[in-house]
């Protein structure tokens, strides 16, 4: 039976397009609106030029994030906004003046990329800008308050894992620095839906 070549060269095309269609359909699960919450360990450290750097303090971090993912080519690019809240906290006295360094609120944006490594796992990276609201508080022989907000500049990266078509979980680490003289640290999970 004689094969007309220009079948043979569809039926090579659909093969092709086969394994393609398969990825794309497996990546729209990383795109579109994403709600999360998330909780984790905190750090603090204090830094200066020409000074060894000092923890502050440790905690809880809470917060949540809200972002919008695409697909470009093999990419999944998104942008997202969050806020936080950081459990910083530390009490020090010198003679009879005490001084409560406590941090509020943290505001930032930015950017996100990922790599499907399988249908259900998406591998990423972040990096984008963080506002951080800090407040120093004396009593006792001296008495005043001063509240600073600084602006910083955040990378991460971490794995979000998807339970079912929606709903996923993800753990990260993140580096943020304000202005060079905070330093903060965070592990977190987080468990989200994506509409």
């Amino acid at each position: 039976m004689f094969v007309r070549p220009r079948f043979l060269i569809f039926a090579a095309l659909v093969s092709a397009m086969l394994p393609l269609q398969a990825q794309a359909q497996s990546q729209q699960k990383f795109t579109g609106l994403r709600i999360q919450a998330h909780a984790g360990y905190d750090n603090l450290t204090a830094s200066a030029p020409g000074v060894e750097r000092e923890s502050i303090d440790s905690g809880v971090n809470y917060g949540g994030v809200i972002g919008y993912d695409f697909i470009s080519a093999i990419w999944v690019i998104g942008i997202e906004a969050y806020g936080e809240k950081a459990a910083i906290d530390r009490t020090e006295m010198d003679g009879a003046t005490t001084a409560r360094f406590t941090t509020g609120r943290d505001l930032g944006a930015g950017l996100r990329i990922g790599l499907p490594i399988s249908s259900n796992i998406l591998a990423f990276a972040r990096g984008g800008y963080s506002n951080i609201q800090t407040d120093v508080e004396f009593t006792g022989g001296l008495v005043a308050e001063a509240s600073e907000t600084l602006n910083g500049w955040r990378i991460g990266g971490g794995l979000e894992v998807y339970l079912s078509k929606s709903f996923f979980v993800s753990a990260e680490y993140r580096f943020t620095d304000y202005e060079g003289s905070l330093i903060r640290h965070n592990a977190i999970g987080s468990i989200g839906f994506r509409f």
